[in-house]
């Protein structure tokens, strides 16, 4: 019996019953002078031509983890080449329908048999879910390359209950935002604004100290350094005192520089950053 999705070469012979005129037996035993004529082997089909493959394929759901605040990233393993789709219920809710899972239009396909990833979006935050995942293959494959043939063939499903087999749980993260910027006072650029001015910083959401040292600097002036746990934070706003800095030199540019990572948001996203010359100002 041939092997399932194996590329064959099929030869055809043919033989017919006398080698010559009167011969009435084609029994060689009762008429020993009678022969037959043998055609010489040949090939059908020069590119080949591939066994059925009328079974579905082996699915195995490896990991489902949340990377983002409204996706969870489904890891599957496949045993031939075909198309996975992916779908998140709420937990504890009915398993979906086979058509409902490949309807939200989460899916990934290969060539070969492997791993692949299937990222479903649009989800809650911090919330759990059940994932469930349906398999297709890509039926029989075309030695000649054919599209026709491979739009004809057979393609194999998984059933429903291998897809509610699937199941696995998953808890999509409250937040994987950086924190930004909001505004900054006083604005860049700002002239004036006195030796002792406090800078405040505004982001959108809460902030704590991370790891990373604050520098405010000026050409001709010695830098001040402050690590991120020295200066103000208050909720949204990171501020830095004038009586932390201990005065700026009146008529100089002083440019604030925050490195990245030096302030984060209180799920740990840091944030990007200030730039040297990003944000400036005169006393």
């Amino acid at each position: 019996m041939p092997l399932v999705q194996v590329l064959y070469f099929i030869y055809c012979v043919a033989e017919d019953d006398e080698a010559t005129d009167g011969c009435f037996q084609r029994n060689v035993t009762e008429s020993p002078d009678c022969g037959n004529n043998q055609a010489v082997p040949i090939l059908t089909e020069p590119s080949g031509r591939y066994s059925l493959d009328l079974t579905p394929p082996t699915i195995a759901v490896l990991d489902a983890v949340s990377y983002t605040q409204d996706s969870i990233r489904v890891t599957v393993s496949l045993n031939e080449a075909g198309t996975v789709w992916c779908a998140a219920v709420l937990d504890l809710q009915p398993a979906p329908s086979t058509n409902e899972v490949v309807a939200a239009g989460y899916f990934a396909s290969t060539v070969t048999a492997g791993v692949l990833d299937v990222t479903i979006q649009s989800l809650r935050r911090d919330t759990e879910y059940d994932v469930y995942c349906f398999a297709r293959d890509d039926g029989t494959l075309s030695a000649a390359n054919s599209t026709l043939e491979l739009k004809l063939s057979k393609k194999n499903s998984i059933t429903y209950a291998d897809m509610v087999a699937t199941k696995m749980d998953a808890h999509v993260i409250y937040d994987s935002e950086a924190p930004l910027l909001l505004a900054v006072d006083p604005p860049h650029n700002a002239f004036g604004v006195g030796a002792g001015v406090n800078i405040s910083l505004t982001f959108s959401e809460d902030i704590q100290a991370g790891n990373g040292t604050i520098e405010l600097l000026a050409s001709g002036e010695t830098s001040i350094f402050l690590e991120a746990f020295e200066v103000v934070i208050a909720n949204t706003a990171m501020i830095i005192l004038g009586s932390i800095h201990g005065g700026l030199t009146l008529g100089k540019t002083w440019r604030l520089v925050v490195p990245n990572g030096a302030l984060q948001d209180r799920a740990g996203n840091a944030f990007a950053g200030i730039t040297d010359g990003q944000y400036s100002l005169q006393p």
